[in-house]
């Protein structure tokens, strides 16, 4: 997990990963772990095969919802360039989110990173502060 702008927008991993068997109590580790970094909303960019890693009788956003997360899903496929819309749709639901918002793929290291520059370069913020977090 990593902080983009600090205390505004987060970047990371999916729950689980690397794994491709998550069952409820790892996914609820990890929305506990993201509150306490004081995260309200999720930007989930899954691809639909990576959803399907999840083993619960609920949505991945509906489960982050139930848990006391605002959540929205918007598909985007691995090692693929970001489209306009989902570019769109992700700045749209910050804008209107209550903060702070964290957004994640799978690794964390691609298409979540490309949403959270658009964001950055969309409000203008300069000197982005960027920290690891455990």
């Amino acid at each position: 997990m990593r902080w983009e702008v600090e205390g505004v927008l987060m970047t990371s991993s999916r729950p689980g990963y690397p794994d491709v068997s998550v069952s409820a109590p790892e996914i609820k580790a990890w929305v506990d772990s993201v509150k306490k970094l004081g995260i309200k909303s999720v930007i989930c960019l899954l691809d639909t095969p990576k959803v399907a890693f999840y083993n619960i009788k609920t949505s991945l956003v509906n489960f982050y919802k139930v848990h006391g997360l605002d959540a929205i899903w918007l598909p985007t496929i691995d090692h693929k360039e970001v489209d306009w819309q989902v570019m769109s749709k992700a700045l749209t639901f910050f804008n209107i989110s209550e903060g702070p918002v964290l957004i994640h793929c799978s690794a964390g290291l691609e298409r979540s990173v490309v949403v959270a520059e658009h964001i950055v370069k969309y409000h203008n913020w300069r000197n982005v502060f960027k920290e690891e977090v455990a």
